[in-house]
């Protein structure tokens, strides 16, 4: 492979990444905004006066959030699992055309990869587990209002 085959293979790796890892956070900030809305509707009638249909519009907006926070934990799965197949493979792409070659020294997938490893916490304090846990938390949450209401 010549040198400004693999430049331009790395660099193609390097935008997915961030893409993926773009895309991921735009996805958590959006469930972020819905549920603040959802929250605040829900709120807003469990204060206000009572009607004939509200706790039936309770329990839609419950509902409502019960799915957006499962639709919003398979996404972020999904959406993590892209990013991380992409970090692996300029990893993977690092390891075999770039150590030693264009970049020299300057590997940042393999330096990124050996301080997860370092740090331990991969499995648990991690933007993947974030991703997929937090709007799964979410789910709960609103079952558990629907439930009380």
């Amino acid at each position: 492979m010549g040198e400004i085959q693999i430049s331009a293979i790395y660099a193609a790796l390097v935008n997915l990444v961030g893409q993926a890892e773009s895309v991921s956070w735009a996805r958590f900030n959006n469930f972020l905004v819905f549920n603040s809305i959802l929250l605040l509707a829900w709120a807003t009638l469990v204060a206000g006066q009572d009607f004939p249909v509200r706790n039936i519009v309770l329990k839609l907006i419950c509902f409502v959030g019960m799915g957006g926070g499962i639709l919003w934990s398979v996404l972020g799965y999904r959406g993590r699992s892209f990013h991380n197949l992409y970090v692996l493979k300029a990893k993977d792409f690092e390891e075999k055309f770039v150590k030693g070659g264009i970049a020299g020294d300057v590997l940042p997938f393999i330096a990124t990869q050996e301080h997860r490893d370092k740090l331990g916490l991969s499995n648990v304090a991690s933007s993947f587990a974030l991703l997929i846990c937090l709007p799964f938390f979410g789910a709960v949450l609103y079952a558990f209002l629907a439930w009380i209401r």
